[in-house]
């Protein structure tokens, strides 16, 4: 939008679906099975799933 002089003037949400936010990477202290939950908590974000 930049490049093609068309930003600015409308609003932009920044979602986990659209790539715009993401989530942090977990350290390697956390327990696998955390992470796994984790992970899957955040696929189900995106795949717009959680909490149904």
């Amino acid at each position: 939008m930049v490049e093609a002089g068309t930003f600015g003037g409308e609003v932009l949400y920044g979602t986990l679906q659209n790539g715009t936010l993401s989530a942090g990477k977990i350290s390697d202290l956390v327990p696998a099975e955390v992470q796994e939950k984790y992970n899957a908590y955040i696929q189900q974000m995106i795949d717009g799933t959680f909490m149904q």
